[in-house]
């Protein structure tokens, strides 16, 4: 979920009582609200059997022989972690540019780092290629068609990626006509004109400001949602922003998942765009995507560098 600037007590109003978003589900009466007889009989078994399990746990003071989906705090365990290691977690040489400083005066460098042997990839090496090592920003493609059908078997995959209150504000327009290409390519950086048709689809990708109409049914645990967003057009607008991103990034790798290449370009005039294509719809663009099958090569240039782990990243 994306954090903004807001906390749970910009959502108090006189529409909600004031139980607090932190409570369990179980005890706050609005979000149970939305559940049928059912399905209310459904949670408090499961939170039932939960309970159970933790009360055995705590009595016992051992989960050896508890299911292996439930994690217990263990103070022990901790203590053991936190604990002077003989063997650290390793060094880096490649980072001496690091954007983190040397806090090692605070810090000690003592992690122990399990055997990466130990652990799994729940997807195929081939499926973490097409994703990701051997995907690449297209350039070059084929001339085969691509159907709206398999540009909607991605958004299926990618309409589950969670969003702020599941607020969804990502719209898009889907360009396969050359008139529509052309009247693009009028807003296009220079450098970015070129690219306009050489794909055989194009997505424009935009943030709804006012998604928030659809909140009684993205988000019917909290009534009253959509009149206080409507009533703040810059919490609308923030979440609008972040959240059609975060979505933006989903529907990459879902158009990959499914075969396709993506090429996604801002290098635009975004107002142009937003007149020629969005006029009086509410909907701020934000990103340009190439859509299709990539020849081979897919681009002329080498993949860049990327960043370690170690380079990106600070354990406290």
């Amino acid at each position: 979920m994306v954090d903004n600037d807001f906390t749970n007590d910009d959502l108090i109003s006189d529409d909600l009582p004031q139980t607090g978003l932190n409570e369990p589900m179980s005890s706050n009466p609005y979000l149970m609200a939305s559940l049928d007889e059912a399905e209310e009989a459904e949670f408090a078994s499961a939170a039932a059997a939960d309970d159970a399990v933790l009360d055995s746990i705590e009595a016992t003071g051992t989960q050896d022989n508890y299911p292996s989906n439930v994690a217990v705090y263990d103070a022990t365990e901790e203590a053991a972690a936190d604990s002077p290691s003989d063997s650290s977690y390793g060094s880096d040489d490649s980072s001496d540019d690091n954007d983190y400083e040397d806090n090692s005066t605070d810090y000690d460098d003592d992690y122990q780092a399990s055997d990466p042997r130990e652990y799994t990839i729940d997807i195929s090496p081939e499926d973490q290629d097409q994703l990701f090592r051997e995907a690449r920003t297209t350039y070059n493609w084929l001339k085969t068609p691509v159907n709206n059908e398999l540009i909607e078997m991605a958004w299926d995959l990618a309409k589950f990626g969670p969003t702020a209150m599941n607020c969804s504000p990502l719209r898009i327009r889907v360009l396969r006509s050359d008139s529509a290409k052309d009247k693009l390519r009028e807003a296009m950086g220079d450098g970015n004109k070129v690219k306009i048709g050489a794909a055989p689809v194009v997505l424009l990708l935009a943030a709804s400001e006012h998604f928030h109409t659809q909140m009684a049914k993205l988000f019917p645990n909290m009534p009253g949602l959509s009149d206080m967003l409507k009533d703040n057009p810059d919490w609308r607008k923030k979440m609008a922003e972040d959240n059609a991103w975060l979505q933006a990034g989903y529907l990459l790798m879902a158009l990959r998942a499914v075969g396709l290449s993506v090429g996604p370009m801002n290098g635009a005039d975004m107002d142009q765009i937003e007149e020629l294509f969005f006029a009086n719809a509410g909907f701020k663009p934000f990103m340009v995507v190439n859509v299709g099958f990539a020849a081979d090569p897919p681009t002329d240039y080498p993949r860049n560098p990327r960043l370690t782990f170690r380079e990106v990243s600070e354990t406290l």
